[in-house]
């Protein structure tokens, strides 16, 4: 499957999930799975699969590999669009043993 294929089902997920929204009132529960692989495409993070504990994908950055834990938001029923928040994991813990988190939030393309 290419990654143009992929994307042409998530657009036609989106359509879906806003359609069941909009007559339910009710989200269609595919905002994290969404979020996941348009977070990993727009940041160029490697996507792990799924059911990963504690992580959704990795990057190689300054020399070191990075475990992401990718959330997805879908805002208001009257927003067509959703968020992604990416909240960047350290591999190696401080010394006081508290993870160092940073997060970065993107807006999703409808």
């Amino acid at each position: 499957m290419t990654p143009d294929t992929v994307l042409e089902i998530l657009a036609e997920a989106k359509k879906l999930a806003q359609r069941y929204r909009a007559l339910t009132g009710k989200p269609l529960g595919i905002t994290g799975e969404v979020a996941e692989y348009e977070a990993a495409r727009i940041l160029g993070v490697t996507l792990l699969p799924a059911r990963q504990t504690g992580y959704d994908a990795t990057e190689t950055r300054d020399g070191g590999v990075r475990r992401l834990q990718i959330k997805g938001l879908n805002a208001a029923p009257s927003v067509p669009f959703m968020y992604a928040c990416v909240y960047i994991k350290r591999v190696s813990r401080p010394v006081s043993g508290r993870p160092g988190l940073t997060a970065r939030t993107r807006r999703l393309p409808s």
